[in-house]
């Protein structure tokens, strides 16, 4: 036994030593992305396997229309945000990472009184929906105004044990209330055909999520202090974010309003493993956040440098998707075979967004609300016009190539903003 725990350790510091050397190249803490790397992946592959798992369940059990009617549904419970002030998210965790944990308790009140607003919202439009005959979609409205509020305002828990670095506490929190979740999920979608019933059990779902996350979380406030600054910065993000939410949503409210339900879920169907995969490649940007809020000065020509680590990663992941995806459409969901041609060019997407997320993350965690701002701009404007222009003439494959167009440009646009950067800008330098 002692001579197999030396041999481990032996190959635990070689490993050690290696990433080190490795880092003349990254240019950056290999032992903290590869530690903290594997805590995230670990949290996350729990959420890529039974998401995969649910919509093979979907595909099977419920019907083209059905599914594309809950896809809407979830497209307006991610609109709901837009009332919840989604830019203190950001906020708190650049607030967190500096050390204060009071700004916890700030946020959740404002998250969830602007969440309240948004209920509000969300009762007229169901009316609107009663009057005009369309019972379901009021019915989802009435869950949305109901339970979206307290889900949104305490996803900040999870927000926040990450910019503490609890990555452990995170991943088991996550595999935990995640397979609850998942249980929740399947027996329903076994046992309910009805969109509006399965949009319930999800809402359901979500709050045993957000109640272990409050739970593990409130261990580690160290402190009462609050920043300052976490409200309005944070309401300066959301102004910006505004129409980020929206245009995140758009392909899927143009997609049902033009083409249909049946159209909407062969695109959901489509959209689903690249969804997975691009949560994946988040991982890293995700990390990073802390870390970037923390330092006092930045090297911008560094942050290109690992923008373009990225972006290999991104690009032979992409690579390896295409060959592979036809073998999971044709053995797994044989149903939906004409969304592999759409999934395998939404996925050349990735090579874009994975450095730009990353790019962004810079932005944010240095508070540069200007560039934030005229990034999100450029970002939101150029995909709701590009949906809007794709959808009206050319039908799915106008949505994919819309999706295709934006990432390109906001990559490129992203590059110059850094680039440009002022060289007296306080925290940056070039060299």
């Amino acid at each position: 036994m002692s001579k197999n725990y030396s041999y481990v350790k032996k190959i635990k510091i070689w490993i050690v030593r290696q990433l080190r050397l490795l880092e003349k190249y990254t240019k950056t803490d290999n032992i903290y992305i590869i530690k903290s790397g594997i805590e995230m992946f670990l949290g996350s592959s729990l959420g890529l396997v039974t998401g995969v798992i649910m919509y093979i369940l979907y595909s099977y059990f419920l019907s083209t229309e059905t599914l594309g009617v809950y896809k809407y549904y979830l497209s307006l419970y991610a609109l709901f945000g837009i009332t919840t002030f989604t830019g203190i998210d950001s906020s708190l965790g650049r607030s967190v990472a500096r050390g204060y944990d009071g700004s916890l308790a700030t946020a959740f009140r404002q998250k969830f009184f602007g969440g309240l607003c948004g209920s509000i919202i969300g009762l007229i439009i169901a009316i609107w929906y009663f009057m005009h005959g369309e019972k379901n979609l009021a019915l989802g409205c009435i869950l949305i105004s109901t339970l979206a509020p307290v889900i949104y305002a305490s996803s900040l828990y999870g927000n926040f044990l990450v910019s503490k670095k609890k990555f452990t506490e995170y991943r088991k929190t996550v595999l935990t209330v995640g397979l609850v979740s998942f249980c929740i999920l399947v027996v329903s979608v076994l046992i309910i055909r009805n969109p509006v019933g399965l949009f319930a059990m999800n809402l359901i779902s979500n709050t045993t999520i957000i109640a272990a996350y409050i739970h593990v979380s409130r261990r580690f406030v160290s402190n009462e202090k609050n920043d300052p600054e976490l409200i309005p910065y944070g309401r300066r993000l959301s102004l910006v974010e505004f129409i980020g939410t929206f245009a995140s949503q758009v392909d899927s409210l143009l997609v049902f309003h033009f083409l249909g339900a049946a159209p909407l879920a062969v695109y959901s169907i489509a959209n689903m493993p690249v969804d997975q995969v691009r949560g994946f490649l988040k991982i890293g940007s995700a990390i990073a956040y802390p870390k970037i809020s923390a330092q006092s000065e930045i090297n911008v020509k560094n942050i290109l440098h690992k923008a373009g680590l990225m972006m290999l990663v991104a690009c032979f992941t992409a690579v390896i998707y295409v060959f592979l995806i036809p073998i999971f459409f044709h053995t797994i969901i044989p149903r939906y075979n004409e969304s592999i041609a759409y999934s395998q060019v939404l996925v050349f997407t990735l090579i874009f967004a994975s450095p730009t997320t990353f790019l962004v993350t810079f932005f944010y965690a240095r508070g540069a609300t200007k560039n934030i701002f005229v990034f999100n701009l450029v970002n939101y404007g150029s995909l709701i016009l590009f949906n809007l222009i794709g959808v009206l003439y050319w039908g799915i494959w106008g949505v994919v190539y819309a999706s295709f167009a934006n990432r390109t440009l906001i990559w490129i646009f992203a590059i110059l903003q850094v680039i440009c950067i002022d060289k007296t800008k306080p925290g940056l330098s070039r060299a």
